[in-house]
């Protein structure tokens, strides 16, 4: 396994989370790890002729 992929950094919190305080917490410790997507920021561009649906497209995606 590669040591730099998200999933070996991921099992080595659950690992460190299990040895310092065992399964308890565990699924709240789970319910943050996998709530994080949450938080991270994009940066879209969106590019196109005059009247091709650009601004639509935005309000759209953003509710």
């Amino acid at each position: 396994m590669d040591d730099s992929s998200w999933e070996f950094v991921f099992m080595e919190d659950v690992q460190g989370h299990i040895e310092e305080h065992g399964v308890s917490g565990i699924e709240e410790f789970f319910k943050t790890k996998l709530g994080r997507w949450k938080d991270v920021e994009i940066n879209i561009g969106i590019t196109g002729n005059s009247g091709v649906g650009k601004s639509s497209f935005i309000n759209a995606i953003r509710g």
